[in-house]
């Protein structure tokens, strides 16, 4: 039996607060999980911040993390708010982490 990270535990269970998204967050090492709690919570901040930090703290797979819409995600976060420099300096650190191998993932960086 695969053991289940707490962020996506919490996705299953319910529509997280931004406390509970925080908090599993912080704890989690699934790309998609963390992916999916930025998008719940995209107006907040803080959760986007610490979504990109632990991104950025993250080690491949990179082909899977572009498939969970990684890029897109931090991208998004980092434009939304733009004001938050919490943001801006953890989703930068996660886009300059991630290796650009692949032609599509130059392209996608490149086009938001």
């Amino acid at each position: 039996v695969a053991r289940l990270s707490g962020a996506v535990k919490l996705l299953v269970a319910q529509t997280p607060t931004v406390d509970e998204a925080l908090s599993s967050i912080l704890g989690s090492t699934d790309f998609g999980a963390i992916v999916r709690l930025m998008k719940l919570h995209s107006s907040s901040a803080e959760v986007q911040a610490h979504g990109c930090k632990v991104l950025a703290q993250m080690e491949g797979p990179w082909k899977v993390a572009a498939a969970d819409g990684f890029i897109e995600a931090v991208v998004k976060a980092m434009n939304a708010h733009a004001t938050s420099a919490a943001v801006q300096e953890h989703g930068c650190l996660a886009l300059c982490g991630m290796p650009l191998t692949l032609d599509t993932q130059r392209v996608e960086v490149a086009s938001k």
